[in-house]
């Protein structure tokens, strides 16, 4: 955290200062002759009485409004697929994310970069509550450099009986040509692809910045549903140019931007948990259109 005025400043340094003059003085330049069972005791007692010493402590000096601020950095999920499945299966392709009763035969893979992994959370709650399987791209990186191509992604699909591809990245994170050679691919698959549009993203860190502005010196984070789509509309575009009745794009500005976007919902808990990764509660904004995602893979189900 930046330190705001040369006042706060004299007064950390002079602290510091303070508490290693008596960490020398009553700790480091005297030797102790405790022995190592007495020791572990006093430690193990120490760990404990400041678990349960540490929350009250907590709860008196932070209010309510920084408590949501900080807890935007644990609201979130498991990165990708978790470590275990690396270790069990280290040729792995994708993970099945689905926990509940599901339909095997009703299938979507998320593909993206770390924001398909952001919102991936809700978007497998929402399947689930449909009995729809999600299965979820290991690679942080998928049709990106370095990441796995059209073809492989194509493969991958077929392999894991998928009726649906859900694309989800960042601005800028995945080349239109690209998913227009998925889209192309999955066609003669009989797979439908649907794109989600980028969130959008902000030029500071969300929680940092709402902290600031708590203390009195944060700025006034702006932008309108006419800037992103500025931002976004070369992209648009391109993706406009791609001619086929199995694929679907679908927005995402109007559950943000209206016509000012928000990065905070109404009781102040923040929607990301830096500058442009949703939080599960920024998640829950696109929950209608996750299930616009699915609605195909529901109507496939009574056929």
């Amino acid at each position: 955290l930046r330190i705001s005025n040369v006042s706060d400043w004299i007064k950390i340094f002079a602290l510091i200062i303070a508490l290693s003059i008596l960490l020398h003085n009553l700790i480091e330049s005297h030797r102790f002759n405790i022995g190592i069972v007495r020791l572990s005791i006093i430690f193990i007692s120490t760990i404990l009485a400041l678990v349960m010493i540490l929350p009250i402590v907590k709860n008196s000096f932070i209010s309510e409004r920084e408590m949501k601020i900080f807890g935007a950095f644990e609201d979130r999920s498991t990165y990708r697929c978790g470590k275990l499945v690396r270790i069990i299966d280290f040729k792995a392709v994708s993970c099945e994310l689905s926990g509940g009763p599901v339909n095997k035969n009703n299938n979507i893979l998320l593909v993206g970069n770390s924001h398909a992994d952001s919102i991936k959370t809700t978007f497998v709650k929402i399947a689930e509550q449909n009995k729809i399987s999600t299965h979820f791209i290991i690679q942080n990186n998928p049709l990106m450099s370095g990441g796995l191509n059209p073809n492989e992604i194509f493969a991958e699909a077929k392999l894991r009986s998928v009726n649906n591809i859900v694309v989800h990245f960042s601005s800028g994170g995945i080349k239109a040509e690209l998913l227009g050679e998925l889209v192309a691919l999955s066609e003669k698959g009989n797979i439908r692809v649907t794109f989600i549009d980028p969130v959008p993203t902000w030029s500071a860190h969300i929680p940092r910045e709402m902290y600031f502005q708590l203390k009195g010196t944060g700025e006034n984070l702006q932008q309108t549903k006419e800037e992103y789509m500025l931002t976004h509309e070369a992209f648009f575009a391109e993706i406009g140019k791609i001619n086929s009745s199995n694929f679907e794009r679908l927005s995402v500005v109007d559950y943000f931007c209206k016509p000012n976007c928000v990065y905070q919902n109404g009781d102040g808990t923040p929607l990301y948990f830096d500058s442009g990764h949703l939080t599960l509660t920024g998640s829950k904004v696109l929950e209608k259109v996750f299930l616009k995602a699915i609605e195909k893979n529901l109507t496939s189900c009574f056929k």
